[in-house]
């Protein structure tokens, strides 16, 4: 029996029917799946570029502290390794590099130390007690001439300390630089009390210098001087009786 044209196409449109239902729950999941998987993806890239932009302040942040603990409790070579840990991820952190300089010194590293505080003074700005500091360690690795530069830099911030005055002597007769060494010793002499004991000894290195130069008299003096403040000084008394005083 055949069936007539309208059957036919009641039943085509009953299977059609049928298959947008059974697609319909397909759909349905793909559209889920999808939302889904969005939201992992955000999920995952807040985690990890999220932490990746605070992690290095938070490690910095304590990497800073547990050197510091290191370095109050006088373990150097602990406390520098970490310090330079710190010093990578903020490197223009001046007050580290100070310490991790000092850190650096007690050790014994002085050419670290010596380039860790240049960076820090170059960062910061200069300071007397950094140029004073820095002329100490340019003198340790034999930067006599950086030496002298960073004292006198000192001294001219400020003129008024006898220890930045007296350090600039010695470099200055440590370079053959005696007239600036002898300008530099009766600046020192003068900033102390009169017949303050320890002009004595800077009357001992004034004379030393003089003797130096070739200048026999002018040492005699500077001598004499300095046994006036302290008639016992056997250094002085030796070195006097030695040019026939």
């Amino acid at each position: 029996m055949t069936n007539s044209p309208l059957v036919v196409e009641g039943r085509t449109r009953n299977r059609q029917s049928a298959k947008k239902e059974k697609a319909r729950p397909r759909r349905v999941f793909l559209v889920f799946a999808a939302i889904s998987l969005v939201i992992l993806v955000s999920a995952a890239y807040f985690l990890w570029f999220g932490s990746s932009i605070n992690a290095p302040t938070q490690d910095a942040s304590q990497l800073r502290l547990k050197a510091k603990n290191f370095y109050q409790a006088k373990k150097y070579a602990k406390a520098s390794k970490i310090f330079e840990r710190y010093i990578a991820l903020k490197p223009r952190d001046w007050r580290v590099r100070e310490l991790l300089a000092d850190t650096y010194w007690r050790i014994g590293d002085t050419d670290k130390a010596f380039n860790e505080l240049k960076m820090a003074d170059k960062l910061a700005g200069s300071k007397a007690d950094r140029q004073y500091k820095l002329g100490l360690l340019a003198q340790l690795v034999d930067e006599d001439s950086e030496a002298v530069t960073y004292l006198l830099k000192s001294v001219r911030s400020r003129p008024e300390s006898l220890l930045f005055r007296v350090e600039l002597a010695k470099i200055y007769v440590k370079t053959e630089e005696f007239d600036k060494a002898i300008n530099e010793w009766q600046a020192a002499i003068a900033l102390l009390p009169q017949k303050d004991i320890y002009s004595a000894v800077i009357f001992a290195e004034l004379g030393d210098t003089f003797q130096r130069q070739g200048e026999s008299d002018k040492a005699k003096e500077a001598y004499r001087q300095g046994l006036e403040i302290e008639p016992n000084n056997l250094y002085l008394k030796a070195q006097t009786a030695k040019i026939g005083g």
